[in-house]
């Protein structure tokens, strides 16, 4: 099992490893049947199958999804104790295998019932909402309730609606915005035990814990509560006062937006919750915290009332109370998509998250044309682009380096549908960067119709149908004694080259997929090929070069 020594990944020799894997699954959001999550992301009865196939793929690290309502949907502190021992198996096997897994927390908007995956339906009971009335009033998108094709990324909406944004707020600061509720505790106390139930079983088998997926503020921190926004404008976006008007029963024209390559802007206006319905069983927490009035004209009487520093002040002591009930097990700390983070100086990986902006929204290869995830400007031209990339993931790298942590990037990738240029243009900067990644994702019961089976999303790697997965499976330094240089692979021609520095014998994976008829390997030192494995012991500063025979 690799191990963390300092800002580095080690095998058992003691040599950096380079970590190469996939986020395992895609459709392990949702569950299989009914509220059952058994059998995701494949039924034990195929592990051999998929198992074999990734490690054939030369992934050798696996970000293991599991979600809060997968463990505890019947309610409080009743947990699935079938799907925790099929969850333990599947570690287990993965790990006899020779696989470094870790677990993931997965969430996207709070819950399945606020229009993402993660926390079981009961916790939007908790704090007063009526899930039925989400979708109709506004306070969340649900792809189950729309009528019509599902516009592209809109479920990242859902982060600046009432539904999710309040139960963030509650979640990470119900004792300072809402403590007449006395939620903060009972849901992270929920939460943390489902994590330790998880964790009973799969300790053996993994290497770190990833406690939490792309955490969101809620309305912590939301500079105007007048204006709407979320990761993503598209379609309807209430403001946040806005929002809590509806989810009392106001009926409101809103805003609808549109994203274009220069961002998003609004088309039309929409008028919201017809029916006059309520999100709330009583009465809307923000209404009896004082935050807005319910006057013939909905108004705010605090409008900084959700002041405050999230990643310090809030999402800080959550990750430092994970670390605590994880004992000795490695923490995984992710940031808020795209944001800084908060500082750490305790044991850990940093593990932020990266993806090509424009194959993310438009679903869209075009090779001069490309988007600054940080930013979101475009960059044109190909060698500005692979610049821009190479940047931005070195950026991710500075900010692991500045806390003195390993990096992992726990998701990249780009929508299966697309050319498998626009992979290798995500890969190649990640050889670029030199840095460790967990593609998203591989979906075991993905199809043409329903792609990864969430919310529209289409990425998974692999499909019964067919995938070109020739951008995927390619050659990479695997274990390096010494210091790694540079190295990269050309898709086109199949040509890899490595540079190291120091003396020792490191481990190339070497896919029969791009070398069928065997490699050519030029390079100094000594070499030899053992099925899809290469090994190379240098004796100083060396360069390798592999091309395929014919």
């Amino acid at each position: 099992m690799v191990r963390i020594d300092g800002a580095r990944f080690v095998d058992e020799q003691g040599r950096t490893r380079l970590l190469r894997g996939v986020n395992l699954g895609g459709s392990s959001k949702v569950p299989l049947r009914g509220e059952s999550f058994v059998g995701r992301p494949f039924p034990l009865d195929e592990a051999e199958e998929h198992l074999s196939r990734l490690e054939a793929w030369g992934l050798t690290t696996l970000r293991l999804l599991t979600t809060w309502e997968a463990v505890e949907h019947a309610g409080p502190r009743q947990y699935d104790l079938e799907y925790l021992d099929f969850f333990e198996a599947l570690a287990r096997r993965a790990h006899e295998r020779g696989f470094d897994v870790f677990v993931d927390f997965h969430q996207d908007v709070w819950s399945r019932f606020s229009g993402g995956d993660g926390a079981p339906r009961w916790t939007l009971e908790a704090a007063g909402f009526v899930v039925e009335h989400l979708h109709e009033v506004g306070a969340a998108f649900l792809e189950g309730e729309h009528r019509g094709p599902l516009p592209r990324m809109i479920w990242p909406t859902n982060a600046g609606k009432l539904a999710s944004a309040t139960m963030f707020t509650l979640f990470f600061g119900g004792d300072t915005f809402a403590p007449k509720t006395k939620l903060q505790r009972f849901l992270q106390d929920h939460f943390f035990g489902a994590v330790e139930q998880v964790l009973r079983r799969v300790k053996p088998y993994v290497f770190a814990v990833d406690l939490l997926n792309e955490p969101s503020p809620g309305f912590i921190g939301w500079k105007d509560l007048t204006k709407p926004g979320a990761p993503v404008e598209v379609g309807a976006m209430p403001s946040p006062l806005e929002g809590m008007a509806l989810g009392m029963g106001r009926s409101l024209e809103v805003p609808v937006f549109e994203r274009g390559w220069l961002g998003p802007r609004v088309v039309r206006r929409e008028r919201l919750n017809g029916a006059h319905k309520k999100a709330w069983r009583e009465r809307c927490v923000w209404l009896e915290h004082g935050v807005w009035a319910d006057d013939e004209t909905p108004r705010l009487l605090r409008p900084r009332h959700f002041d405050g520093d999230f990643a310090e002040r809030f999402y800080k002591p959550f990750l430092e109370e994970g670390a605590r009930r994880l004992g000795d097990v490695p923490l995984m700390l992710e940031t808020e998509p795209f944001k800084a983070g908060p500082s750490w100086s305790a044991p850990g990986i940093w593990a932020p998250h990266w993806y090509d902006g424009f194959a993310l929204f438009f679903v869209d290869y075009r090779a001069w044309l490309a988007a600054d995830a940080f930013t979101q400007r475009p960059v044109f031209g190909r060698s500005r682009i692979r610049k821009s990339f190479a940047a931005q993931l070195g950026r991710l790298a500075q900010d692991a380096h500045a806390r003195g942590l390993p990096l992992l990037v726990g998701e990249l990738g780009v929508p299966g549908v697309l050319p498998p240029e626009a992979m290798d243009r995500t890969l190649t900067a990640v050889e670029d960067a030199r840095v460790s990644a967990t593609l998203w994702n591989y979906t075991a019961d993905h199809t043409r119709a329903r792609g990864d089976g969430w919310n529209g999303e289409d990425f998974s790697i692999f499909s019964r149908e067919g995938r070109d997965v020739s951008a995927v499976v390619r050659p990479y330094p695997r274990a390096i004694a010494g210091t790694l240089v540079r190295y990269g692979f050309e898709l086109r021609t199949r040509r890899f080259e490595l540079e190291l520095g120091e003396a020792g014998t490191s481990e190339v994976f070497l896919p029969s997929l791009h070398y069928p008829h065997g490699a050519r390997v030029d390079a100094a030192g000594e070499t030899r090929v053992e099925g899809q494995r290469l090994f190379w012991t240098v004796h100083g500063r060396q360069t390798l070069v592999v091309t395929p025979t014919r």
